[in-house]
Parts: C-alpha cells; structure tokens; sequence
C-alpha cells in the first residue's frame, strides 16, 4: 500500500476517532471503492483493507444491502457492516517456501486459528445482548481457488 497513506483525527479508541485514506497525491479516497482489489497487473496479489484488527473490537463500517441478493450463497445482506479480519501474515520460524500462501497453509502453520476467528466473529455481539452471528457456507473455508472461481 506504499501508494496509499492515511490520516488520524482524534484520540485512538475514542468515539471521536477517525481514520481518512489518501492516495498518493494527498486526496481522500474511499479504501474500499478507490483501491484496487489486485495490487499487481499479475493478479497474484491483492490489497486489502483490515476492517477489524484481531482480537479488538474496532471496525470499519462497509453496509451489507438487504435488498441484494448474492450470486454464490443465495443469501441476501443483512443491513450489516461487511466484516474484514486481517489473521496474520507474518510467519516467524517457518520455511517460507513451504508456503503456498492458501487455506491450508493457514491450518497447517497456525493450527486453531481459522476456528479460533469463526468463534470470535460469532460471538462478539453476544455481550451486546444480540445474538450469535451466522455464517455463509456453514462456516466453511473456501480457498484461493473457490473464492476466484466466484
């Protein structure tokens, strides 16, 4: 994201934070409609933007329309933020070779993480008084190779 910066106003974990996204001429822009989901023009790497740091509560609203229907799950948005969690990319102490950079290099490298992240995401609400959240595909993780063919 060395083409993109951001820009703080307020106090961290505050209400009145806020955090603005510039590009490299210094004007704002929307994270998620004014970056490109491919980082490169070989389509092997992607931006992303880290919604919900793990293990926190503190989040970037993206709105879920309930009036559309997606394509894949036959599910409709549930007039909900979108929730983006960055898992770790970071490996310390393993053969970075060995990686593929899939699902499975997430299960095999960092056992009991994926779930891990399923159960926060459903329950986080919980003390809230809201109940427990559901998910697409019954939870499933889908790798690089589903999600493109979507």
């Amino acid at each position: 994201m060395a083409r993109y910066g951001t820009e703080q106003r307020g106090r961290p974990n505050s209400p009145d934070y806020r955090l603005y996204f510039k590009n490299a001429d210094g004007k704002y822009i929307s994270p998620f409609h004014d970056i490109p989901l491919f980082a490169t023009s070989k389509e092997v790497l992607y931006n992303m933007i880290v919604e919900v740091p793990r293990w926190t509560n503190a989040k970037m609203e993206t709105w879920e329309d309930p009036n559309h229907k997606d394509n894949i799950t036959g599910c409709c948005g549930d007039n909900d933020p979108i929730d983006v969690c960055e898992i770790g990319s970071k490996l310390s102490s393993v053969d970075i070779s060995a990686i593929n950079h899939d699902i499975d290099d997430v299960k095999k490298h960092k056992p009991g993480y994926l779930e891990a992240t399923v159960d926060w995401f459903r329950l986080y609400k919980v003390p809230d008084d809201k109940p427990e959240n559901h998910f697409a595909f019954n939870g499933e993780f889908k790798d690089k190779v589903k999600i493109m063919q979507n």
